[in-house]
């Protein structure tokens, strides 16, 4: 017995509206993965009987029909068997594996360049915080002098006033 997928219906053109429609009641013949497998009299028959509901537009009828068509073509051609199906499916979890390790080594490398900037920036905020420590505050105004007599112990401006 041949089967069908929704994906398959998706792929001759059906919309997904279309593809829910046909496939609203069908009982599954089989169930591989997160795919389900409808037989192909099943979904044809429901074909007809979606084309041939009072409602449906023209446009709509006429499509359902060239539908109805590619899908009984695939009644001629054999299906993969079950090897060519579990190579498949080795195949896709060996293609997963390697997308995870390659986002794995990307993850490593963003922290990796993360760090990198972290420690430059520290190494920045480092130099310019030392440049800002060495640098003396001046608390007097350009041009200012200070005199210290050391025998009164007294300062005296540049006005000669005492402070």
């Amino acid at each position: 017995m041949i089967q069908v997928t929704q994906k398959q219906i998706k792929k001759y053109g059906a919309t997904k509206y279309m593809t829910i429609r046909i496939i609203k009641g069908l009982i599954p013949s089989d169930k591989r993965g997160r795919q389900y497998f409808y037989s192909i009299e099943d979904v044809l028959r429901r074909i007809e009987e979606y084309a041939s509901a009072p409602r449906i537009r023209k446009k709509t009828r006429t499509f359902l029909y060239e539908l109805m068509k590619k899908v009984s073509q695939l009644n001629s051609v054999t299906l993969p068997n079950d090897k060519l199906y579990k190579l498949e499916c080795e195949l896709r979890e060996a293609l997963i594996s390697t997308k995870q390790t390659f986002a794995e080594n990307n993850r490593n490398d963003r922290k990796n360049v993360i760090a990198k900037r972290k420690s430059e920036k520290a190494r920045f905020n480092y130099r310019r915080n030392k440049v800002k420590k060495e640098k003396i505050p001046s608390l007097l105004p350009v041009g200012e002098v200070i005199s210290v007599d050391l025998t009164n112990k007294s300062k005296v401006n540049r006005y000669g006033k005492n402070t």
